[in-house]
């Protein structure tokens, strides 16, 4: 799965595929994001490992490493 955010500079737009993307039938969907400080949590489990996804939308977040670690 590919995932990312970009801001368009026109109306063209390429994306380059992974290799064992070839052949397959695939979904592409584009929509305006609107911009907010919420972050959005996406989680994907691929075998035995899940992985999660953070992102924050917001220009101005810096993440504090040491912040994280006072809890």
């Amino acid at each position: 799965m590919i995932r990312t955010i970009l801001t368009a500079d026109g109306q063209l737009l390429q994306i380059k595929l992974p290799a064992d993307f070839v052949g397959k039938l695939i979904e592409v969907i584009a929509f305006p994001v609107q911009e907010t400080t919420e972050p959005s949590v996406t989680s994907q489990t691929s075998g035995e490992k899940k992985i999660t996804v953070v992102s924050v939308l917001d220009k101005h977040y810096k993440f504090n490493r040491e912040e994280l670690h006072e809890r």
